[in-house]
């Protein structure tokens, strides 16, 4: 059950910038297995609609809320091997098409679901069926699981010491740790000691939480290591300072790419520029270490989300509950996608009957464009198209836009005729979260 309650204002420590603190909006949860209570709440995940995913790890569910905490669904909740079962599932992730992707620790696997929580695939040794494994696509204990945007799933290989990238099928892909990922522990850079969470950015880049080691690790989308950071710089050891943890267990990026890592054992939030740079630090004392209870405090703290207009998530161990931090005032989140268009508008592809538009999209999308073409006769000209597939993130899409035989035609000879001829076109892009405000651009039609 949700619980209201006042803003509070959270302490930022050693901020490096001026944006404004973060603020309590709310939080949910107690002890038990009813609806809305929790038994070691673990990952969380938030879809661009604002809906929250919990990976309830020992009542073996995962729980979906409103954002303020009002319970939508339960998905599973009896331990078991079966599709759409779960055994102490600790990761959880969304894509941005809203389908949901589940780290089934205890039963060693990834399992896919729909938005409405409908079984989709599984992946692991022998189909997923339960057994642990090092081989290529296998698990033993995955814990962090991440999803790009173009769908590649990325999985923290707990017991495994590496992190393993599948394709959006859930075709393995590749795997990096020490000794190429087979299961050793390192301390080395792109070595892992029971790496816990794993996040990606919109370039790619792979940021991954290590439990043993104290650090985080940040790698190309397949596997080169970039940086490391943590306490003296990165070498394993834990510790209390800004920028340095005592067991690190997950990660969530921001609109900015500012970072947040849970650091259970200091009992707060660190934040960090994209490049690993601190910002501040969030908890009990402004973060010194010391668990709280309070709003704005944390005890355990396990996972970490954020929504699209950047409100950070928190789950945690210690007081079964769920916390969301923002900035206050802000509107309930719910991100359509943002559309861009380019035109290729010539008098021979004209000429040919159709003009081509080239759709983008800053999340998973469909698209409908249509043209409005003036100085070719005495009328309007009207041209239209849709791709119905979803326009993924850096993979732009073309549309064609057909025209009427005798519509060309007429283009054609009003270009010969040296008249300006123009094409207001308008893209209509809808995702999972809704549709965007239309795009409209003029262009003239060259000949």
């Amino acid at each position: 059950m949700a619980i209201a309650c006042a803003t509070v204002a959270l302490t930022l420590v050693g901020a490096a910038d001026a944006r404004a603190p973060f603020h309590s909006l709310g939080m949910w949860g107690a002890p038990g297995a009813a609806p809305g209570q929790f038994n070691t709440p673990n990952g969380i995940a938030v879809d661009d609609m604002g809906h929250v995913y919990v990976a309830d790890e020992l009542n073996h569910r995962i729980q979906k809320f409103s954002s303020h905490g009002r319970i939508l669904a339960v998905l599973g909740g009896t331990p078991g091997v079966g599709n759409g079962q779960f055994n102490a599932p600790y990761g959880v992730a969304v894509d941005g098409l809203g389908d949901v992707y589940v780290a089934d620790t205890r039963n060693n696997r990834i399992q896919k679901l729909s938005p409405t929580g409908r079984f989709l695939a599984r992946w692991g040794r022998n189909g997923g069926d339960g057994s642990g494994g090092t081989g290529s696509g296998e698990f033993r204990s995955p814990r962090g699981i991440a999803v790009d945007d173009l769908g590649h799933v990325y999985v923290a290989d707990h017991d495994n010491n590496r992190v393993v990238k599948l394709s959006p099928t859930g075709r393995f892909m590749a795997i990096w740790g020490r000794s190429g990922g087979d299961g050793t522990a390192g301390s080395g850079r792109g070595e892992f000691s029971l790496p816990r969470g794993v996040a990606v950015d919109h370039s790619g880049h792979v940021f991954v939480a290590e439990k043993a080691n104290n650090r985080i690790q940040e790698f190309t989308s397949e596997g080169t290591f970039i940086r490391r950071w943590g306490a003296h710089g990165g070498d394993g050891t834990p510790g209390s300072g800004n920028g340095e943890f005592r067991v690190p267990y997950t990660i969530a990026l921001d609109g900015a790419g500012d970072m947040y890592v849970t650091d259970v054992l200091n009992h707060r939030i660190q934040k960090f520029g994209p490049t690993g740079r601190f910002i501040a630090r969030y908890g009990h004392n402004g973060g010194d270490g010391t668990p709280g209870t309070a709003l704005g405090e944390f005890k355990e703290p396990y996972g970490v989300a954020t929504d699209c207009r950047s409100n950070v998530y928190v789950t945690e161990e210690g007081t079964a509950r769920v916390q969301k931090l923002g900035v206050a005032g802000r509107r309930t989140p719910r991100c359509p996608p943002d559309a861009a268009l380019t035109l290729r508008a010539t008098q021979r592809a004209a000429a040919r009957g159709a003009l081509r538009v080239t759709v983008a999209c800053d999340r998973p999308c469909s698209a409908t464009v249509t043209a409005a073409i003036t100085g070719a006769s005495a009328r309007t000209l009207h041209a239209r198209g849709q791709h119905r597939d979803a326009v993924m993130r850096g993979r732009p899409a073309e549309v064609r836009l057909a025209l009427r035989h005798g519509d060309a035609a007429a283009i054609a000879r009003a270009l010969r005729a040296r008249r300006r001829v123009r094409a207001r076109v308008t893209v209509r892009a809808t995702g999972f979260a809704g549709q965007a405000p239309a795009v409209h651009r003029v262009v003239r039609i060259a000949p």
